[in-house]
């Protein structure tokens, strides 16, 4: 992949993230458009669980390095909360997901947390 296509990608899954919480319906985006960067649903779909969990994993890391298992905790809990027009869909994508995230939280001395229904 070209930087030109990769920048292209994350582009698209920032507008993607944009319109699930503008719209709050709990489904996934779809276009043309989308279609030509990620060519199915499902891609599209594993596109934006990466994007979660690096973000997660980059918020938990960086709660941990500066104030301990708490507050990675913490982080992964008020990141779920602030995003979760996003997790909402992602979990009815990926059943997988709350245990992903309870083993990020895991990875840096915390403890698994429960999110906040959407």
């Amino acid at each position: 992949m070209t930087w030109t296509q990769t920048n292209k990608r994350w582009g698209a899954l920032r507008d993607v993230q944009a319109e699930i919480i503008r719209r709050h319906d709990g489904e996934l985006p779809w276009s043309d458009s989308l279609a030509v960067i990620f060519e199915t649903r499902h891609q599209l779909a594993l596109a934006l669980q990466y994007a979660w969990t690096l973000t997660l994993t980059a918020r938990v890391d960086n709660a941990a390095e500066l104030d301990g298992a708490g507050a990675a905790r913490l982080a992964a809990q008020r990141f779920a909360e602030q995003n979760a027009a996003v997790r909402q869909v992602l979990e009815r994508q990926f059943t997988s997901l709350p245990g992903v995230e309870r083993d990020i939280v895991a990875a840096f001395g915390g403890h698994a947390f429960a999110p906040t229904p959407a």
